[in-house]
């Protein structure tokens, strides 16, 4: 194993995982992704679960019970449930991406769940969908407003951190809303500091002498 000597330390020992920028998804991705998934639903699961849904009210006389609550309930899964899973969205697998926490793990369905919730509430906003979309290239992680706020990173199947960093919470003001969201930065030897390339190298180096 390759010793340490030498190196700076620069690197927290606990701390949540920084990845290259080229690793995030950026805004072509993400676009990609909204577009695959939202057919997925539109043209396949949500025709399907109401077909079911209104032949079962008919077997059981519930109509009730499975309109709309049956597509909705499968939609629910496929975004809150597939998506994060080792299996992924068509969406994910069309773009070579993934999901995880701002800790490198994978989302619970109730953390998905806040993300989707987020992402409607925002959408429903006046220009909300095109401030998420150009938040994208805003931001180091290259991430959409949701994935801030429900503390989520999605990033290339095969990334690899390249070191840790520290979380910072930002105020952000924007359409009479202010909310906090958790944006990761990385440690400099004089402090934390966005996406520097002196840094980056730095972790790198840890990272390297660490494996």
């Amino acid at each position: 194993m390759a010793s340490l000597d030498g190196l700076p330390a620069v690197v927290n020992p606990t701390g949540p995982p920084i990845y290259r920028r080229e690793d995030y998804v950026g805004g072509v991705r993400h676009f990609v992704i909204f577009v695959v998934d939202g057919a997925v639903i539109l043209l396949f699961l949500l025709p399907l679960t109401s077909i079911i849904a209104i032949l079962a009210g008919q077997v059981t006389g519930a109509t009730g019970l499975f309109i709309p609550w049956l597509p909705l309930l499968c939609i629910w899964a496929y975004l809150a449930v597939l998506k994060p899973s080792r299996y992924g969205s068509l969406g994910y697998w069309a773009t070579d991406a993934k999901i995880v926490t701002i800790h490198g793990h994978q989302p619970s369905p109730f953390r998905m769940t806040l993300r989707l919730v987020w992402a409607l509430f925002w959408w429903f906003r006046p220009l909300g969908f095109i401030i998420d979309l150009f938040w994208i290239p805003a931001n180091r992680e290259r991430q959409m407003l949701r994935d801030l706020f429900a503390e989520t990173r999605l990033i290339r199947r095969r990334a690899k951190p390249i070191g840790v960093g520290k979380t910072t919470y930002v105020m952000m003001t924007s359409l009479n809303i202010a909310v906090l969201y958790a944006e990761i930065r990385e440690r400099r030897e004089t402090g934390w500091a966005d996406g520097k390339r002196t840094s980056q190298t730095k972790l790198e180096r840890v990272n390297v002498a660490r494996e």
